[in-house]
């Protein structure tokens, strides 16, 4: 660019000089009466000639400055055009990144939840499987359960649902005859553990849950 700016500069200098030149051979021109004056208006022709040329050349570089200055302003649009365009392409990768991530963590949480071939469903406890609620290749109900496991070590318990005004006759530790239908006493005594909301009918209904002893059968 200074170099340009130089050129310039110097091409000025000799336009101007030029033109000096020929402004004093003009003025000569005109002040000399002598009827011989050939060669006087040689001289004014090759300074105007010196003057044509440093015009030319004065022309040329100034154009050439345009140019230059053109051409160095689309370089530096393309340059912020490229960065804004790589960061783009940066942050589109990341969001490629992170959708694989998402892709993968899914795909390996299904797997997980299918078990795959020969997968095994553990109980949290010991007992015995006493019904099986499920199939092999069936979709499987989130509110159902898959299997009744019976925990002799737990004791056994016994629910039903009361009203509100019937559940506030008893009270926690109440004790319950529990009963055969026709065959009469079972030999089995009850006591009242919790008093908890029906989630069906919470407003208009309890239920109670019962601690049975003796000696229970599942089932009965």
């Amino acid at each position: 660019m200074s170099a340009a700016y130089t050129a310039i500069s110097d091409a000025q200098s000799t336009f101007d000089n030029a033109a000096s030149a020929y402004s004093s051979a003009l003025n000569h021109y005109y002040d000399s009466l002598s009827p011989d004056n050939s060669s006087l208006k040689k001289k004014v022709t090759e300074a105007k000639a010196v003057m044509d040329a440093a015009q030319d050349t004065y022309d040329d570089l100034t154009a050439k400055k345009t140019i230059y200055e053109t051409a160095k302003d689309s370089v530096v649009t393309y340059q912020d055009e490229l960065q804004s365009a790589i960061k783009t392409l940066k942050l589109d990768n990341l969001g490629l990144q992170k959708m694989q991530r998402q892709i993968s963590q899914a795909a390996e949480k299904v797997n997980e939840l299918s078990g795959g071939a020969g997968g095994s469903i553990y109980s949290q406890v010991d007992g015995v499987v006493k019904s099986i609620g499920v199939t092999a290749g069936n979709t499987t109900d989130p509110s159902a359960p898959m299997a009744t496991i019976e925990v002799p070590d737990r004791g056994y318990s016994v629910s039903l649902t009361v009203t509100k005004e019937q559940a506030k006759k008893v009270s926690v530790g109440d004790s319950a005859e529990i009963s055969m239908g026709w065959w009469g006493s079972s030999g089995l005594s009850a006591t009242l553990a919790t008093i908890r909301v029906d989630p069906q009918a919470p407003a208009q209904n309890k239920i109670l849950v019962f601690e049975v002893k003796g000696d229970v059968e599942s089932g009965t």
